[in-house]
């Protein structure tokens, strides 16, 4: 299992994330759990944690949010999210989300 999760994701630095985006004449600020920066490829993939189940509906808000909150940005993205357990896992992966949850992680 690890060894599939290495190929899934690449990086060569993770740090928390913030960044901030307009909603009308308002700057609103974002935080992402985390980043995984790849230098060599100029891809970044965010990251959000959470400690609870989740059912697909839920999961798919949460990333597209990300997708909303980081769509000025240059890089190549892609994003995940690690969870106790996400509902629909598979077909959010076959849209080619990163999905992990604690049966990914045993």
């Amino acid at each position: 299992m690890r060894k599939q999760r290495e190929k899934e994701i690449s990086f060569s630095k993770i740090e928390k994330f913030v960044g901030y985006y307009r909603e009308g004449n308002e700057r609103k600020k974002f935080e992402i759990d985390f980043a995984c920066l790849d230098e060599k490829k100029d891809e970044i993939t965010f990251f959000e944690i959470k400690w609870k189940e989740l059912k697909k509906d839920e999961a798919e808000k949460i990333l597209k949010n990300m997708e909303i909150n980081t769509a000025s940005m240059q890089k190549k993205k892609h994003y995940g999210i690690i969870a106790k357990k996400v509902e629909g896992k598979e077909l959010l992966k076959k849209k080619g989300y990163k999905i992990f949850d604690l049966e990914d992680l045993l």
